[in-house]
Parts: C-alpha cells; structure tokens; sequence
C-alpha cells in the first residue's frame, strides 16, 4: 500500500510544476508588453529562469 501511496503522489507536484511554468511564462509575457522597456524584458527572464 504504501508503495502504491507513493506513486500516487510522488508525480503530482512534478505535473504542478510543469502546470506552473507555462503560467509564469504566460504572466512574464503579459507584463513585458503592458509595461515596454529593458527592464521590464529582463524581469521576464530573470522570472523564466527563476521559476
């Protein structure tokens, strides 16, 4: 059973995780065409790479 248990909800935060990245990458876009600038580009990245 426990094994059973494991696989279960070992995969869930992998699946979370891999939900999340495209929604960060999604906001990162947004926010880098409202606000126009190098700044706002590399806080983009800089949030691609983080997450």
């Amino acid at each position: 059973m426990k094994k059973i248990l494991q696989r279960l909800f070992i995969p869930k935060p992998s699946t979370a995780i891999l939900i999340s990245i495209p929604l960060y990458v999604f906001v990162g876009a947004v926010l880098a065409k409202e606000i126009t600038g190098p700044v706002a580009y590399l806080a983009y990245f800089l949030s691609s790479f983080l997450f």
